[in-house]
């Protein structure tokens, strides 16, 4: 008698992103074997089996989160979201116990109040929590055990369980507080910017060192998620283990910054130790960006997001014309034959630096628009 092969279920996702990434995470989820990939503004809609997707969670570098698609509908009314998400098994998905936290992001929606949809969807979940077992999960706004997404439009509702939980950009190796730029975001510049692990990379504006942190563990072979909790290990309905960390062969490069800040920098080490790295990964290094030198002979890339708040003896205010002309002035005749890339909100930056840019890239940190300029140093 010939045994019964299952093919794996194929189920809906959607992976979040910093605008102007979608073709990074759009790739990244097709080099997890992900299939009928859709690019829309702010992320990406992909259909796969669940290990695919945790697979995803843990090795997307560029991706905020991974949502699984729970439901979708005709619903265009605040009752009518209701009755969609009180039709659902939440109670087979997960524990009573885990604590609950719903958001609504509308697209054209018709309705008075998101706050409100994102209200009733909690009604339903409690009312299907209580029909079965006269229980319901409390509600945590902050650091909730399961997160449930709805995307509300004029016609319909889609209901989203997050598999990740915390965001995928905390990694779990940075010091407390929140970085300028987030790290996703920079692992999808590194790509833009065309990096590969073997290439050297230079930050001279490092600050906490968030581009050469995630480009050592790429080179190193970590994946992004490894420090990371997942939602998807509260889960009840699929396998909740984590996906194994398959090991790659680390690859040499030369990976050094530097900051006027010597506060930043020691920041910046704590932060490659954290996140695994060998103590010699990285070179780091207090020096005013004015003042740098190639790390080594062979040409790289030069990659840096400059400050904009106020710093030691600096104001961008004030100085950033005449900081950025001395910088490029440094640049032209110490780094030869490297590429410089820069991410700014200043679209006057190429002028400062009496540099004209060979490409410019329109990018989102969170809500500010960027531009990610090249410059080819010859």
């Amino acid at each position: 008698m010939s045994e019964t092969h299952h093919s794996p279920l194929i189920e809906r996702f959607f992976a979040p992103c910093p605008r102007g990434l979608e073709p990074i995470v759009a790739q990244e989820c097709a080099d997890c074997s992900a299939s009928d990939l859709k690019e829309i503004p702010g992320g990406v809609l992909f259909a796969a089996d669940w290990s695919t997707a945790k697979r995803i969670n843990l090795e997307s570098r560029s991706a905020s989160r991974v949502l699984w698609q729970a439901a979708s509908g005709p619903a265009r009314t605040e009752q009518q979201v209701y009755e969609l998400a009180l039709a659902l098994p939440w109670d087979t998905w997960f524990s009573v116990n885990n604590t609950i936290r719903v958001a609504t992001t509308g697209l054209n929606a018709t309705v008075r109040s998101l706050d409100f949809v994102s209200l009733r969807i909690k009604d339903a979940v409690c009312d299907r929590f209580r029909e079965v077992m006269d229980a319901r999960p409390s509600v945590n706004t902050q650091r909730p055990d399961i997160r449930i997404q709805c995307v509300l439009t004029d016609r319909d509702c889609t209901l989203y369980l997050d598999m990740s939980g915390e965001a995928l950009f905390k990694r779990g190796w940075r010091e407390a507080g929140e970085a300028p730029l987030r790290e996703n975001l920079a692992a999808g510049i590194l790509k833009l910017a065309g990096w590969t692990p073997g290439t050297p990379l230079f930050d001279p504006m490092c600050g906490s060192g968030t581009f050469l942190i995630e480009a050592a563990q790429m080179a190193a072979g970590v994946p992004p998620g490894a420090l990371h909790g997942f939602a998807f290990e509260k889960f009840l309905h699929r396998d909740p283990s984590r996906p194994a960390v398959e090991k790659r062969e680390a690859i040499s490069t030369v990976f050094a910054g530097s900051d006027i800040d010597g506060d930043l920098v020691a920041t910046a080490r704590t932060n490659a130790w954290n996140a695994g790295l060998a103590e010699d990964a990285i070179r780091f290094d207090v020096k005013d960006a004015r003042d740098v030198e190639p790390p080594c002979e062979q040409p790289g890339i030069v990659l840096m997001n400059p400050p904009y708040e106020e710093r030691i003896g600096f104001s961008y205010t004030r100085d950033a014309t005449e900081f950025f002309d001395a910088f490029a002035a440094t640049m032209k005749r110490r780094f030869k034959g490297w590429t410089l890339y820069v991410l700014t909100t200043d679209m006057q930056l190429q002028s400062k630096m009496r540099l004209k840019p060979e490409r410019r890239v329109v990018l989102f940190n969170g809500p500010l628009e960027c531009r990610l300029y090249r410059f080819d140093l010859r």
